[in-house]
């Protein structure tokens, strides 16, 4: 193991193209997470410096093999979904493009022409209305800063365009997708159909109360995750094993931070130099 939503299909122009939406993702209080910073720039004001550190340095769900960390990839591009959706189909929805729309319905974009692109899974997205983004995002749609509610949308839609083709299980893709690439012709996956997910609303809450972790290739618990050790005495995105048990630090309660669990490995489970080993 590696670590490291709702209305019909619509029709929506992006960089000069019409791009039919795969899913639209709308509920009561839908709004932006933020857990990785590959500028090391944004948010150490209000979380501290280097707090992205740790989850910078491990590889995304969606790199299957290639293991390239968010760093190396280094691109603020990247968002984390909903898990159950990921972590089930990757080939279906890893390199998929997504659409993220303001509280007022106009398109919010990084001011690069580059598009948002699903590449990692969000075990918290799978019970909450949030999406998981890069701090130059959120930093973005706050008007430049962290402090306060997280930034609330009205929206997001996964594109039915990929962005980067998805790595398959032989480790091959992974690289820009050529126009009209579509795995589903050659993976025996279904092709693309606009569909409905219940998403549970949750009301906006502070910054460092909602802060989430993008985790992959992990069982998704039946209840929220909840922290197993002290709150305070852990560093923001860090890893470790109890036992077993891989846990990671994430903040708790206002700027309290504390061991979240992620997975009980089977027979080993060891953290060092950045690296999660969990099997």
């Amino acid at each position: 193991m590696k670590q490291n939503l709702v209305s019909a299909s619509l029709v929506l122009a992006f960089a000069s193209q019409a791009l039919a939406a795969l899913e639209t993702v709308a509920a009561p209080g839908l709004h932006l997470t933020v857990y990785y910073d590959v500028s090391n720039e944004h948010c150490n004001d209000v979380f501290g410096n280097g707090w992205a550190e740790g989850i910078n340095n491990n590889p995304t769900f969606c790199d299957g093999q290639q293991d390239r960390t968010l760093n190396d990839i280094g691109t603020d591009q990247i968002v984390a979904v909903n898990a159950s959706l990921v972590m089930a189909n990757p080939e279906e929805y890893c390199g998929r493009e997504v659409a993220i729309y303001k509280s007022d319905g106009t398109q919010f974009t990084l001011g690069n022409n580059k598009p948002f692109v699903i590449w990692d899974s969000c075990a918290a997205c799978v019970d909450n209305a949030i999406l998981d983004v890069s701090a130059a995002a959120f930093v973005g749609l706050k008007g430049g800063t962290c402090e306060g509610d997280n930034p609330a949308i009205s929206r997001y839609e996964i594109l039915d365009t990929y962005y980067w083709e998805p790595v398959l299980p032989d480790g091959s893709g992974g690289g820009p997708a050529p126009a009209g690439y579509n795995p589903s012709s050659s993976a025996g996956i279904p092709s693309s159909t606009s569909s409905s997910h219940t998403t549970t609303p949750t009301p906006p809450a502070p910054t460092a109360q909602v802060i989430s972790s993008a985790l992959a290739e992990i069982a998704i618990p039946t209840s929220s995750s909840s922290p197993s050790g002290a709150s305070g005495d852990c560093g923001f995105g860090a890893w470790q094993c109890s036992g077993l048990t891989l846990q990671i630090c994430n903040h708790v309660a206002g700027s309290q931070t504390g061991w979240e669990f992620v997975e009980n490995c089977p027979k080993t489970c060891k953290v060092a130099s950045g690296s999660v080993d969990c099997e």
